[in-house]
């Protein structure tokens, strides 16, 4: 019945327009392109109309215009463009004229205006404020002038100092964006409008770090889409557009060195060329980029596991909080990134063809030295890791746009793909035991920072456990096909429109596998025989056992690197306790002796598959996403733009993964687990309206509304049919719900902006979303009566399961956002270099989250357990309540300086039933200086980047404690490098 309907709409639009098109043959068309006057530099997003009518168009990404359907008549050309001076040109038009223009504009920057030209940050600036007003849906916008003049280390750290977005970061890098509050895995990534595939194995969230500011020619974060636009994303969409080879030859090449504060290391460094032409009489362009870094990205860590007596009778009421253990961490991380770009483009007659590729990759080599000290136990575990972490992504896209008269044709052809592994990840633990004598436990005042002043350390006492080696595997490869048809049409001169329909298909395959080996070479139980064949083949660690005959367990002495230097750990806060580690290359060796020889004499049990963690996370699938769209753009006037419009999107899915049974009596069942892999499939579509309306009252003044409805599907695990029963000291049953419904927002904008030459764009916007259908994981539920409502046998009545669902409860997201970007041309000398960027955002959310409490009721021996299903409320997971983002830069002849903060509040970081453990990550400020230098060769520059200048922590709280639980350090990094552009 929808496809008919949908249909029937076509085929009365398709009508409608084969009756205008007869009018439209007597009817005027012009074209050109909008160019600064000084430079001759293309300005893009540049409002070219007809004063008084609703006659007009806006400049594309090569600054050219066309508009069609123009009766006869004496009209007023207007070209504005914020910043620039407003262009009037008187012009008659005749019955069939196809008028050309090139239209250039000057710098409003004094009375002279022919000599004075923009500076490089306020072209930056101009060009995002016009984009951004110019845009038929509400969005930020980095231009690309912004991102080439001072640029960031990565692409989400640009997109960190717009309003309502902050970062996640990764080694003090930034590497996801939460928008609006919502999670990065509420918010879709694209190239060039196609999607990038996604590089983690649970939830939709995409790395952001693998994408080089120089590669980009703009990036766009749109907050309320029209509905030619994917409605998969709750927060935002975030757009990256790559570079095409501008008029003329051109090269560009980057080289840098950095200095990491935290490790006093200056073997860093950053290499980015990039080549572009045009040919054919500037027809055919050519764009050609390649990058390669080598990065430092290590830091400190402490974490704290704390613990109280936890009841469901208070479980609101604060509770005294103690430390059980804590953990330190050292990692050394070296970050190496390689990547390319390669970008041809054709210039049609009205049209272009591009074909745009874009491929990163990226290596993490890690070694992680861990002290975790087990207050309970008072022991102290010690292990070292080595491990590489892989990340490939790769894009392509072919497309095309034409115009044909009134009409306008666009085509997509897109893949990607992605890939992440840890191929060798391996660690190797140590046990310390009875090594924390006298320490208090269950002690609320004891604070954790001296419970390392109760260590007696002890290297020959502390002996060798386990090995650990993981094997990790994720893919996702994508192919989308779009096409879509535009169709200008003139009702009269203050009535003209668009109407644009258009479909989509994308396929996407997702796979993900683990496997995890274990060693145990405690070897407590069988005697020392394996490691007494330890010792006969490693004789070097002879000297650090005390009977070698009867070795029943190798001390840490055996491993230990004695060539180590240790650095500071943590500024020397917990004294010099970091300066012991296993030899990583030893510990090797070790391994694969262990893995690769036939031990079976010796024990039974010292080298095996850990089947369980193996297989009860790998799954494979596909989507199968099937859009369509129609909308209008009517323009009434110069004053109003209404664009209503509908999407429908269905996406059917097919996912498969392990079903284990752990209740099995055999031992070795037991061990190795007993799964089944599982095939589900699930289908479902929904409409999604979207309705804008954008009002120009007065020529300074902007009011925009818009009412749009959006999803985000369910992430990859929770469609996976996975189901892991559990016996034991907790009898549990985890499921995973794959027919979940995706959850849907309404979502609610209103913006006011004031955009003048002397005070730049200032911009008010409140936003609201209503999400319903929120995914949930119900907590431990006693199954009952109720197994059958889980697909379970009445044998599992006992159990309590964990698993997912929808929550009918609506979670509402309330915002506003206030930005401010201006230049300060009109000031008198070097004051006019000036440039501001200031934006503020404040963020409310409130969510229900469920839970399940048992309450012990009635006396000896009438006793019974009652079950209430309950909830609380707090804010959305990743969500800050205030972020702000200040910039303020300076250019003076060849000079150019840039010095930016970044602050967010607190973050919601960790939901719990108990209230005394809810985390969140503490307020955080960082700064940054950005420097540059033009020097006396032609194209030739030098520069300095400052990142976190104040060596800036990111610490993270419970409530129940006075002590941050976690504490991140990167220290401060500085970048020294040249540029030469030709």
């Amino acid at each position: 019945m929808q496809t008919k309907k949908l249909l029937t709409l076509f085929l009365s639009i398709l009508l409608l327009m084969s009756t205008f098109l007869a009018n439209a043959q007597n009817k005027a068309s012009i074209s050109g392109v909008v160019k600064d006057g000084s430079t001759g530099d293309i300005l893009i997003g540049t409002n070219v109309y007809f004063k008084g009518t609703s006659i007009g168009g806006i400049t594309d990404i090569d600054g050219k215009f066309l508009i069609t359907n123009i009766p006869v008549g004496e009209y007023v050309l207007m070209v504005s463009y914020i910043g620039y001076e407003t262009y009037k040109e008187n012009l008659t038009i005749n019955a069939g004229d196809n008028i050309k223009k090139i239209i250039k504009l000057q710098y409003s920057g004094g009375v002279n205006l022919q000599d004075v030209t923009v500076t490089a940050q306020a072209r930056g600036q101009i060009a995002a404020i016009n984009q951004q007003l110019q845009a038929t849906d509400i969005k930020n916008v980095v231009s690309a002038d912004r991102i080439q003049e001072l640029p960031d280390a990565n692409a989400a750290e640009s997109l960190g100092r717009l309003p309502g977005v902050s970062v996640t970061r990764s080694g003090g890098e930034g590497s996801k964006v939460v928008i609006r509050g919502m999670s990065p895995k509420y918010n879709k990534v694209m190239i060039d409008g196609i999607e990038v595939a996604s590089t983690g194995s649970d939830d939709r969230s995409t790395n952001l770090s693998m994408i080089s500011s120089y590669s980009l020619d703009g990036i766009e974060v749109v907050k309320s889409n029209t509905a030619d636009l994917d409605g998969d994303f709750v927060g935002g969409s975030v757009n990256f557009k790559l570079k095409t080879a501008s008029d003329g030859f051109h090269v560009d090449v980057v080289a840098l060195g950095s200095y990491n504060q935290l490790k006093s290391t200056v073997n860093n460094y950053n290499f980015v060329a990039s080549v572009s032409n045009r040919f054919l009489d500037n027809k055919l362009g050519i764009f050609a980029m390649g990058n390669f870094e080598s990065r430092i990205r290590s830091g400190n860590e402490r974490e704290v596991e704390t613990w109280f007596v936890k009841s469901d009778q208070s479980l609101t009421e604060p509770n005294p909080v103690w430390p059980s253990k804590l953990f330190l961490l050292n990692t050394n991380r070296t970050r190496k990134r390689s990547g390319g770009t390669l970008v041809f483009d054709y210039r049609l007659n009205n049209g272009s063809i591009a074909f745009k590729n874009f491929i990163s990759s990226g290596k993490d080599n890690i070694q992680e030295f861990s002290q975790n000290y087990n207050v309970n136990e008072r022991n102290v575990n010690f292990k070292t890791k080595d491990a590489t972490y892989d990340v490939l992504t790769l894009n392509n896209l072919l497309k095309y746009e034409q115009q044909f008269g009134v009409f306008k044709v666009y085509g997509k052809l897109g893949h990607s793909f992605s890939k992440s592994s840890s191929p060798n990840d391996l660690s190797l633990n140590f046990l310390e035991f009875a090594s924390l004598p006298g320490i208090p436990r269950n002690d609320a005042s004891l604070h954790p920072d001296s419970i390392v002043s109760y260590h007696t350390y002890n290297p020959s006492s502390m002996y060798a456990r386990n090995f650990n080696n993981w094997n990790r595997n994720t893919e996702q490869r994508q192919y989308e096909v779009s096409a879509d048809v535009e169709w200008a049409f003139s009702l009269s001169e203050q009535v003209t429109g668009k109407i644009k329909v258009g479909g989509k298909y994308r396929r996407r395959n997702k796979y993900h596998d683990e496997t995890r080996n274990f060693a145990d070479v405690s070897e407590s139980t069988s005697g020392g025989a394996f490691n007494r064949v330890l010792l006969s083949e490693f004789p070097q660690m002879v000297p650090y056992v005390d009977d070698p005959n009867s070795a029943i367990r190798i001390p840490f002495s055996a491993y230990m690197d004695k060539d180590y230097v240790p650095d500071e750990f943590m500024k020397g806060k917990y004294g010099d306790i970091m300066k012991d580690i296993a030899d990583i290359y030893f510990m090797h060796e070790v391994y694969d002796f262990v893995s690769n020889t036939d031990l079976s004499g010796a024990s039974s049990h010292v080298y095996r598959l850990d089947d369980p963690d193996s297989k009860q996370f790998d799954y494979k699938g596909s989507e199968d996403l099937y859009a369509g769209y129609i909308m209008g753009t009517f323009k009434i006037t110069s004053f109003v733009d209404f664009i209503p419009g509908a999407r429908y999107e269905t996406n059917n899915t097919s996912y498969t993964g392990p079903r284990g049974d752990m209740r099995a009596t055999d031992a070795q069942r037991i061990i190795y687990g007993d799964y089944k892999d599982t095939t589900t499939t699930r289908n479902n579509g929904y409409w999604l309206p979207m309705i804008h309306l954008k009002v120009k009252p007065l020529d300074w003044l902007q009011v925009r509304m818009a009412y749009t409805k959006t999803l985000a599907r369910p992430d990859y695990k929770s469609l996976v049919p996975k189901q892991h029963i559990i016996s034991g000291s907790e009898n549990v049953v985890i499921q995973h719900r794959f027919d979940l419904d995706p959850e849907m927002s309404n979502n609610f904008d209103f913006n006011v902006s004031v955009h003048e030459n002397h005070v730049g764009l200032f911009t008010v916007g409140l936003f609201a979303k209503n999400i319903e259908d929120k995914i949930f994981w119900t907590g431990k539920k006693l199954i009952g009566d109720k197994y059958p409502d889980y697909g379970l046998d009445q044998t599992l009545q006992s159990y309590n399961i964990n698993t997912q669902y929808n929550d009918s409860n609506i979670v509402k997201v309330r915002g506003i956002e206030l930005d401010w970007q201006t230049t300060f041309w009109y000031l008198p000398g070097a004051f006019k270099g000036l440039v501001l960027n200031i934006n503020y955002t404040h963020i409310n959310s409130e969510a229900i989250y469920p839970y399940t409490v048992y309450r012990t009721v009635g006396v000896p021996p009438f006793q019974n357990t009652e079950v209430i299903d309950t909830s609380y409320t707090d804010r959305l997971i990743d969500q800050p309540n205030d972020i702000l983002n200040i910039s303020l830069g300076y250019d003076y002849k060849g000079f150019s300086a840039r010095v930016s903060m970044m602050y967010t509040n607190d973050i919601f970081t960790e939901n719990s039933r108990y209230y005394d453990t809810r985390g969140y990550k503490d307020k955080f400020t960082r700064w940054d200086i950005s420097l540059k230098q033009q020097l006396p060769i032609e194209g030739l520059q030098v520069f300095m980047n400052l990142n976190n200048i104040t060596g800036a922590v990111d610490e993270y709280y419970i409530r129940g404690a006075s002590y941050p639980v976690r504490e991140e350090h990167y220290g401060m990094t500085i970048d020294l490098g040249l540029r030469w552009q030709l």
